[in-house]
C-alpha cells in the first residue's frame, strides 16, 4: 500500500494495487501511528515526484508528435540517434528516420514553480489603499474631547446606547 502510495498519492489507486480495501487503509490510519506517519511520507515521496517532473518539463519541455492523416511523420536522422528507426528502400539504401515531434514548454507550469519556491519573490500581490479624511482637531483639550464624545454619544440611537451602558440610556453611571 504505502509504495504504491508513494507513486500516485491516491487511496483507490493505491488500495487496488495492494489488493486492500480502502477501508483497511483508513482504519490502519486512525490505529497506528507508526502507518499515519508513514502515509505522510509516502504522500511526500509521490509530491516530490510530481515536483521532479514538472521541473524536468519546465527545463526539457514535452515532446508532442505530429501526424498527418493519422500517420506519424517521420524525418531523417543520423544512424546513432537514440530514436532512430532504419528504413530500407526500393533500391536496397538504409535510411534512418525518427518520430518528427516539436517540445512544448508550458508559462502555467513555470509559474507555479517559480511561486513555490520563491513565494516572496512571485506571489500574487494586492495593493489596496484607502484613503480617508481626518476631521478631527488632535490638538483639543481633554474637556473639549469628553464634550465631544458625549455628542457622539447622544447621537446614537436610544437602544444602542442603553446596550453600550449596561441599561442607562443617558449614559451616566
Amino acid at each position: 500500500m504505502l509504495a504504491a502510495l508513494s507513486v500516485s498519492s491516491n487511496v483507490t489507486t493505491a488500495a487496488k494495487a495492494a489488493q486492500i480495501s480502502r477501508d483497511s487503509h483508513y482504519r490502519w490510519l486512525r490505529e497506528d501511528p507508526e502507518y499515519a506517519l508513514a502515509v505522510t511520507d509516502a504522500h511526500e515521496q509521490a509530491v516530490d515526484s510530481l515536483e521532479q517532473e514538472g521541473w524536468r518539463r519546465a527545463r526539457e519541455g514535452l515532446r508532442s508528435y505530429k501526424f498527418f492523416q493519422g500517420v506519424p511523420l517521420m524525418i531523417r536522422c543520423p544512424p546513432d540517434h537514440p530514436d532512430a528507426e532504419p528504413r530500407v528502400t526500393e533500391s536496397g539504401e538504409t535510411l534512418y528516420f525518427r518520430h518528427y515531434y516539436e517540445l512544448r514548454f508550458s508559462d502555467t507550469l513555470l509559474i507555479f514553480l517559480l511561486k513555490g519556491e520563491r513565494p516572496d519573490k512571485y506571489r500574487d500581490r494586492y495593493d489596496i489603499r484607502q484613503e480617508t479624511e481626518v476631521t478631527q482637531n488632535i490638538y483639543m483639550t481633554i474637556e473639549e474631547r469628553v464634550r465631544a464624545a458625549q455628542e457622539k454619544f447622544a447621537g446614537l440611537p436610544a437602544a444602542l446606547r442603553k446596550r453600550m451602558t449596561n441599561g442607562n440610556a443617558d449614559g451616566i453611571n
